[in-house]
């Protein structure tokens, strides 16, 4: 498999695993070192860390769907940069959808570093 190959079906492995909410599955590829950089969170360090964080993030949603529209690979620097929207219901009962990008770095073939950066930052603003 070629590296930019290697690096895309890494990358849709991710939000494979947003989608089905099965982030156990995704602890193999997490390097023992990752940090995961989520807006409005001081950076989360660890593979155990990382799948609890994301299993907190995605529990406030009755169902959220990501659908990626692009996949920007720099095969040197071994990174992948993901363009997604999304959409799902709240647990409120509010609709909710976004667009945003996640870059995901890798080190010896396993993700190293995530992080998101989102259209609408509303959800993550704290009351003054």
């Amino acid at each position: 498999m070629e590296r930019r190959e290697f690096l895309e079906d890494m990358a849709k492995r991710v939000f494979a695993c947003m989608n089905s909410k099965d982030f156990e599955s995704l602890k193999p590829v997490l390097s023992e070192t990752i940090v995961f950089d989520f807006p409005g969170l001081k950076p989360v360090e660890g593979p155990r860390r990382v799948v609890v964080l994301l299993n907190a993030l995605v529990r406030k949603y009755k169902g959220l769907t990501f659908n990626i529209s692009d996949i920007v690979i720099d095969e040197q620097e071994n990174k992948a940069c993901v363009v997604w929207t999304n959409f799902g219901e709240h647990l409120s009962g509010e609709d909710y959808q976004n667009r945003g990008i996640t870059l995901i770095e890798f080190w010896e073939d396993k993700i190293s570093f995530l992080s998101d950066y989102f259209k609408d930052t509303s959800f993550i603003q704290k009351p003054s």
